[in-house]
C-alpha cells in the first residue's frame, strides 16, 4: 500500500517506468500526488557504450548513463500523457 497524504496517493516510480505512461495501466494516475522521471537532459542522449555494467568484488560498478529523449521529445510527447 502507498502512504496517502491529502487524499493523493505518493508514488516514486522507478527509472524504467520513465514519465509514468508505462505505469498507466497498474496506477489512475490522476490520482498520484506527482510522478517522478528519469534524467532529461537538454540534449537527448544514448546512454553509455556497453559494458555498462562490471562485476567486481563485493559487488557490481555500473554506468548506465541513462538514456533520455531530450527536454524538447520529453514536453512534447510525455508531459500531455
Amino acid at each position: 500500500m502507498w502512504p496517502v497524504l491529502s487524499g493523493k496517493i505518493l508514488l516514486q516510480l522507478h527509472p524504467a517506468h520513465s514519465a509514468g505512461a508505462e505505469y498507466s495501466e497498474f496506477v489512475d494516475l490522476n490520482r498520484l500526488g506527482a510522478v517522478t522521471t528519469k534524467g532529461v537532459a537538454n540534449k537527448p542522449w544514448e546512454g553509455n557504450p556497453t559494458p555498462r555494467v562490471a562485476e567486481v568484488y563485493g559487488g557490481m560498478l555500473n554506468a548506465v548513463g541513462l538514456q533520455n529523449p531530450g527536454i524538447e521529445l520529453f514536453c512534447k510527447r510525455d508531459i500531455p500523457f
